[in-house]
């Protein structure tokens, strides 16, 4: 998360490259194995992601590590929500559904300095231990929820475990798991751009 510009092996951006495509490949090549279910981990910070699928290795614009990672974790939740839907008109009785640990301590940030990095040192008693934050994943995991279901916190510092795939309009209540929502309500409307 975060950091500093670089390149995989095979020349993607390392964080569209570590977060997505090594997943979405292992996942490809296990698919005809897998029996229950796909768990893709994200992040909260999926909303802030804007695709662009024209430039996502950042060679034409200047690199932001922050819009990297929240790009390669919106792309987690559009791979899990065509995967389903393929599953399901292939007839598989396979489920894909993704997990956030909402914000978890570990060394994930840990080279992350300013005052950013000393910002997050100072409040880091106010998130969840990394113990926490492998709650959703074991439940998305391990648990009865519905194919295209996305599992993590209610909001910071909780160790609620909650289905949710969506977000909150305002005036509305947090809406339960169901296999047509997006990231930002019906799939079609996700934050996606070819310029």
């Amino acid at each position: 998360m975060r950091v500093p510009q670089g390149r995989t092996r095979d020349g993607f951006e390392l964080q569209i490259g570590t977060n997505h495509l090594g997943p979405f490949a292992l996942t490809n090549l296990l698919l005809p194995h897998i029996t229950s279910r796909v768990v893709t981990v994200s992040s909260q910070l999926h909303c802030r992601g804007r695709l662009d699928l024209d430039d996502l290795n950042w060679q034409r614009r200047p690199y932001r590590s922050l819009q990297a990672y929240c790009d390669s974790k919106l792309a987690n939740l559009l791979f899990t929500l065509d995967l389903q839907h393929r599953l399901t008109e292939a007839g598989r009785g396979v489920q894909a559904v993704a997990a956030h640990p909402g914000i978890a301590t570990t060394n994930l940030t840990s080279h992350i300095r300013g005052i950013r990095g000393t910002l997050g040192r100072a409040f880091k008693h106010l998130f969840n231990d990394a113990e926490r934050g492998a709650l959703p994943t074991l439940y998305a995991a391990t648990q009865d929820v519905p194919g295209a279901c996305y599992v993590g916190p209610a909001g910071p510092a909780t160790s609620a475990v909650i289905p949710n795939w969506g977000h909150r309009r305002k005036g509305e209540g947090r809406r339960a798991c169901t296999p047509a929502m997006g990231p930002f309500g019906p799939p079609h409307s996700a934050g996606v751009s070819r310029q």
